[in-house]
């Protein structure tokens, strides 16, 4: 499984275990949403320099993921992810707080995860919408994370098409890769004229932001 198989099936597994029966589960999105926020701005509150504070928060998503069956090893090790980009934000930081940024970032993602695993996507959009965020912010992270998974199946495909052509080379050349991204944005953006006209189509109105029909 190469790492666009492997995008994939994370994407059609969050939606697997966003469907799971448990406590946290059944909770209002709503809830959980405010909880998290509520979460996020205490993590970001502590100072930088008490690491320890940051250890004993770790627990507490720790606790939910277990009370929610949600796996922590694996939510743990996507949230590492987080460290490279705390790490530039670190280097023009006093020593003493390093430890306290790489920490926090990696809590933040941790709760993001925990929240979108235990929600699923859309009924968190649906709880953002709710809480009187704006429609057409809420459509447009709705109509990102839909569209996703075409786009990787979109690259996939082209990916496997290139290396059935390839005679077995593994690696591409810059001017190879070049002419694929090119021919994936104009993918994209035919399917997104499509995709638009089919909404208009079915009524949609982004000028008032209406409920969306699809």
């Amino acid at each position: 499984m190469n790492r666009l198989e492997k995008a994939i099936w994370q994407l059609e597994r969050l939606e697997q275990v966003s469907a799971t029966a448990s406590p946290v589960h059944r909770m209002d999105g709503r809830w959980k949403l405010l909880l998290a926020l509520t979460f996020l701005c205490g993590v970001l509150s502590l100072p930088l320099h008490q690491t320890q504070m940051f250890l004993l928060v770790l627990l507490l998503p720790a606790v939910v993921a277990f009370w929610a069956h949600v796996n922590y090893r694996r939510l743990f090790c996507l949230s590492l992810w987080a460290l490279p980009f705390a790490g530039l934000v670190a280097l023009f930081s006093p020593m003493r707080e390093v430890a306290g940024i790489l920490l926090r970032a990696v809590l933040s993602l941790q709760t993001i995860l925990l929240l979108i695993e235990t929600t699923g996507f859309r009924p968190l959009c649906n709880a953002l919408e709710r809480l009187k965020v704006p429609r057409l912010l809420t459509l447009q992270l709705l109509l990102i994370y839909r569209y996703l998974s075409l786009l990787l199946t979109e690259m996939l495909t082209m990916h496997r098409a290139v290396m059935a052509r390839g005679y077995g080379r593994r690696r591409l050349s810059v001017r190879l890769w070049t002419i694929l991204v090119g021919q994936l944005l104009l993918r994209s953006l035919d399917r997104a004229t499509r995709v638009h006209q089919a909404m208009l189509a079915r009524g949609e109105d982004f000028t008032v932001c209406k409920q969306s029909s699809f």
